[in-house]
This record gives C-alpha cells, sequence and structure tokens, in this order.
C-alpha cells in the first residue's frame, strides 16, 4: 500500500468545495448494467481487495470476476486477499493502526458499523449516483450497508433466510407438506410446532430432530423469533439493549425450550463435521433455516444425492404476530477510507452490481437478485431447481426481509449473548436471569460505543 494522499477530512472537503462533479464524472460507468471503466491509467496500478474467506464461495467464480474487470479496465490489477472469517475483523482493525488496509474491503454486515465507527470505510453516498443501480430498483438487501444515514458499502450477493426442509420425512411422520401449507396460506407457527412433534423421536445415534436449534448461534438469526413475538432486540434509538423484554424472553423461552422438547440436538449434539447440514445429510435431522445458497452453493457434499432429492424448500412459516420476517446475508463491499485508487475501486463497485457480473454470479447461485428487475431475468429463473424451489417462494422471502441493526462491535456483544443462551439450555439460569445479567454487560458496550460513535463524529 502506497502512503494515502487524502485525509478523511480533506476527501470531504474537497467534495464540498468540487460539488463532487469532477469525482462522479471519473467514476461513471461506462453504460448502465455492464459495468464500471476507471479511467485510463498512465502506468499500472494495482487495488488490493480483502476478501472475507466466505463471500469468495468459489474461487473459480472470483477468479473469472476478478479477470473480467482487469479486461475491461486495463492497466489496472486486483490482488486478492483471501482471510478466514473468523480473522477478518482483527485484521482490517489492525490494519488501520499500522495503515496498511486493502483499497477494497468486504464488509459483512455484522462488521459495517465497527469499520465505519473506526474510520476503516469511505461514504460513498456521493458516489451512488453513478453506481448505475437505480433507488427503485434495490432490493431490502440494501438496507444492511447503511448506518447512522450513510452508505458504507454495496452488495455483490444476497442470502435471505428460507427454510430447507426433508419432505419425505415431513410424510413419513404423517404431516402435510410444510411447502402445500404454505401456497393455502396455513404454514404458521401452529402447523410448524405439530410438525416439529411429529418428525422428532427414536434414541441415542439414532434420534432424528426436527430441527435445528431455531436462531442457532447467533442474534443475527434470533431476532427473526424475538420480531415474530411483536418484540425488539435493542430499544428505538439502540441506545440499549431490548431482548430481555417481557416479549423476547417468551421468545427466548420457545428458541432455547426447543432442546428440552426434543425437537432440536443440543449443540454438543451437532457439534460433528458438516453441523446441521451432516445430520440432514443422515435424515437425522428435517429442517433448517440457512439460507438455502449456503447449502447449493458449497456445503451439499454433506448430502447425498439421493437425500437431496428429497429436499424442498419453504418460506418462514408466520409467527405468533402472524409475521414471517427474516433477516438476510448481504455479503458487500467497501472502499477504504484512506485509499489512493478511489477511482479504480469505485469502478470494481460499479462491475460487480452491473448485469454481466450479477447474471454470472446468480447462475452459480452465489445470490439471489439484489436488482428488482433481476429477478424477471433468464439468469435467475433459469437457476432455479423445479424440484427444490419456485420463484414465488424466493419472493415470499425478499419482500419479508427485515433489516436486524448490527451495532459496533457487534461480535464482542453477540459472543456474551450466546453464553446467556447456552445458560438457559443447560437450565444454570431462567431466561430472565440470563437475559438480565447480560443486558448490563452489553449495555455497558454500547455506552463506550456511544461516546466512540461521538468522537468519530457520526
Amino acid at each position: 500500500m502506497k502512503q494515502p494522499a487524502l485525509s478523511r477530512r480533506d476527501f470531504m472537503r474537497m467534495a464540498s468545495a468540487t460539488s463532487v462533479g469532477a469525482l462522479i464524472a471519473a467514476c461513471a460507468p461506462a453504460a448502465p448494467g455492464t459495468g464500471g471503466a476507471a479511467p485510463q491509467q498512465a502506468e499500472e496500478v494495482t487495488i488490493d481487495f480483502w476478501v472475507n474467506q466466505p463471500m469468495a464461495r468459489t474461487e473459480g467464480l472470483w477468479d473469472t470476476l476478478m479477470a473480467e474487470y482487469e479486461e475491461q479496465n486495463p492497466g489496472v490489477k486486483v490482488s486478492s486477499l483471501i482471510i478466514p472469517h473468523g480473522d477478518y475483523e482483527p485484521k482490517v482493525l489492525t490494519g488501520l493502526a499500522g495503515g496498511t488496509v486493502g483499497d477494497l474491503l468486504d464488509v459483512h454486515p455484522m462488521h459495517n458499523a465497527t469499520m465505519a465507527m473506526r474510520g476503516a470505510l469511505m461514504p460513498l453516498d456521493e458516489l451512488m449516483p453513478t453506481l448505475g443501480v437505480e433507488l427503485d430498483e434495490m432490493t431490502k438487501a440494501w438496507d444492511y450497508n447503511v448506518w447512522r444515514g450513510k452508505r458504507w458499502a454495496i452488495p455483490r450477493s444476497d442470502n435471505p433466510t428460507i427454510m430447507l426442509y426433508n419432505r419425505e420425512m415431513v410424510a413419513d411422520a404423517g404431516m402435510d407438506d410444510p411447502a402445500e401449507l404454505w401456497a393455502e396460506g396455513k404454514w404458521d407457527i401452529e402447523a410448524f410446532d405439530n410438525t416439529m412433534d411429529a418428525v422428532s423421536g427414536g434414541e441415542g445415534d439414532s434420534r432424528v430432530y426436527g430441527c435445528a436449534l431455531p436462531g442457532g448461534g447467533t442474534i443475527r438469526m434470533q431476532c427473526v423469533w424475538i420480531w415474530g413475538n411483536d418484540a425488539t432486540v435493542w430499544n428505538a434509538d439502540e441506545s440499549a439493549s431490548a431482548f430481555n423484554s417481557p416479549k423476547a424472553l417468551e421468545a427466548w423461552e420457545y428458541m432455547t425450550g426447543s432442546v428440552a422438547r426434543g425437537w432440536a440436538p443440543t449443540p454438543a449434539e451437532i457439534n460433528i463435521p458438516g453441523g446441521w447440514v451432516a445430520m440432514m445429510g443422515q435424515r437425522r435431522l428435517c429442517m433448517q433455516w440457512p439460507g438455502a445458497q449456503f447449502v447449493l452453493g458449497g456445503q451439499a457434499q454433506f448430502i447425498p444425492e439421493n437425500v437431496m432429492a428429497e429436499m424442498h424448500l419453504v418460506p418462514l412459516n408466520t409467527l405468533w404476530n402472524g409475521q414471517r420476517e427474516v433477516r438476510n446475508a448481504t455479503n458487500s463491499h467497501g472502499i477504504y477510507l484512506k485509499t489512493e485508487h478511489v477511482d479504480e475501486a469505485w469502478a470494481l463497485c460499479q462491475y460487480l452490481i452491473s448485469d454481466d457480473a450479477q447474471f454470472r454470479i446468480l447462475r452459480e447461485r452465489w445470490t439471489s437478485p439484489m436488482v428488482k428487475r433481476h429477478a424477471e431475468s433468464d439468469a435467475w429463473l433459469g437457476s432455479l431447481d423445479p424440484n427444490l424451489e419456485s420463484a414465488e417462494m424466493w419472493e415470499d422471502s425478499f419482500n419479508n426481509i427485515r433489516a436486524f441493526s448490527h451495532l459496533p462491535r457487534q461480535q464482542e456483544m453477540d459472543n456474551l449473548i450466546q453464553a446467556a443462551k447456552d445458560r438457559i439450555i443447560l437450565g444454570e439460569a431462567s431466561a430472565q436471569e440470563a437475559m438480565d445479567d447480560v443486558a448490563e454487560e452489553v449495555n455497558a458496550i454500547i455506552a463506550e460505543v456511544d461516546e466512540e460513535i461521538r468522537e468519530a463524529g457520526l
């Protein structure tokens, strides 16, 4: 990395003084929907792209996309550094301290606010008119990159929550097919509970479970059940936790109680190579909420073909409040605040959301449509397996996405919340006791974060 030429203050002052006109003109795409082209370079420029490992998904596809961008932008090279997910945020924050950070940075939703607050990301709002995607063409996936009223990243792949289940296991238990119930408007919490009761049973290593733990091991999924009982994770201005409210506690009791009811395996039981995916492959687990691309796009090696043929998708059942709001898993990228290569990095943002790149990503099942018109494209519709899914099912999930607010230091707070959840499962504390205790710890972090946000001028 070269020594940065502009500080954040210098950049924003320049943007204000010039009305951003010159900068936007330099970054304009060659044509809407065909990808961006960076200005011609007198000498070769290398963009360092720090990639969160799961966001690359398939190296063959990733290499193809980067090579095509380089072909469209002579003199610009992309150097992709693939970083394991667990190491990603620490590496970025450590790099900030040393002044060595990639020009373009992957931005997982749970890292978005932390990286913005710490000065890793450039606000992109002034550049957005040149992206090539109109505001009314953006799906709800785009909401996940907005924090404190500013956009910090551009999504390139999207994975809304949907339910994957074994329809043969459901039929063997004498229950109606969830997809048929959904089509009839009858796929609700009561139908789900009845299905879990019917499917679950057996002893020891041959025991069959209806589902993995609702909400899994992260508040990013547990929020769905909290929302479904008319509660929230944070209070209205995000100044304190709300996940220990009476209605939220009812949701915690339901989620953690799935183990005691025999519907879900304990964390120890599911801790095998391949986890819940492997248990589905063994026909020991009937249903899970993966955002199905995680199975279709990389973990299907744990599910034999004959078992995969039994699988189907269905939108989330409606919950207690009659809603089926789901979370999202948008994979995005933003520009390092102090990069020297804003034009080239922005051109890569333009390219990755262009029709050319998105249609390739759709065909590989790396994403669902993030531009509304892409939902009618041959690339998307042609990628669907009629034995597994339908466009209507995915549309239901798209239309019910609700943005979960990932606060700065989200991972740290989530780790504390999951330890509290485990206390409930193990019978060490009631939901009230466990969540009241952890709310104090989380609120202390939020107070520290609020001070840091003020210091950052956000």
